[in-house]
């Protein structure tokens, strides 16, 4: 049933998990951990961060399987690249803290969907297929 999800759906999914470890909107955990008393809904605050840590990583965790860390790097510095051509058409700036604020986690959102959506991504590309024999020992 996952496999069905599509790539912007994993995007969606990412990115929103990204959103609620930090946003500079104040409604994120760190948000949650850092503002206020720590010990009031203890439980909740608790729950929240394990399921929250728990997609992120697991998402981690099959990108830098599907695609090792190299890949990851690989695929970070593209992103980087395109961000730097992308200032040279429009001016923005990026020493401003505001800017990272917004960028960072849809540009992590995307590494990370491309990690994670990489072995369906190879398939299609390459036109391979994957091949099961019950009788072949693994």
């Amino acid at each position: 049933m996952l496999s069905r999800i599509p790539f912007w759906g994993w995007l969606l999914v990412i990115l929103v998990a990204l959103y609620l470890v930090y946003n500079p909107l104040g409604f994120s955990l760190w948000h949650m951990w850092t503002m206020g008393d720590v010990t009031s809904a203890l439980p909740l605050k608790i729950l929240a961060s394990l399921v929250v840590f728990a997609v992120v990583a697991l998402v981690l965790h099959g990108c830098i399987t599907s695609m090792s860390v190299a890949g990851l790097a690989l695929l970070l510095s593209l992103v980087l690249a395109g961000l730097w051509s992308i200032h040279s058409l429009v001016q923005f700036d990026p020493s401003s803290l505001d800017f990272w604020t917004w960028t960072a986690q849809p540009l992590a959102a995307l590494v990370l969907t491309v990690g994670w959506q990489w072995p369906k991504i190879w398939r299609r590309s390459t036109g391979s297929v994957t091949v099961s024999d019950a009788d072949t020992p693994a």
